[in-house]
């Protein structure tokens, strides 16, 4: 014969339960911080390399204007 379920039986349950479930939630809330300073240092690496490539001059805009100075150039007769 199986034991009745009391309501104190159940509300024991219920407690244990709920334990384990914050007790899991609480191991993915830590793993989601470590995420988010990862994801933080990454973002802070990539605003450092796109302020050091503000500077660069890209390729295609240096050969237009070596194009445009060769023009010039000649254009003077310099050089």
């Amino acid at each position: 014969m199986e034991k009745p379920i009391t309501k104190k039986y159940l509300d024991n349950s219920l407690d244990k339960l709920a334990r384990i479930v914050k007790k899991g939630f609480d191991g993915v809330d830590k793993g989601f911080e470590g995420n988010r300073k990862e994801h933080q240092r990454i973002f802070d690496r990539l605003d450092k390399i796109d302020a050091r490539l503000s500077g660069i001059v890209y390729r295609q805009e240096f050969e237009e204007l070596k194009a445009r100075m060769k023009t010039i150039e000649e254009a003077l007769a310099i050089r």
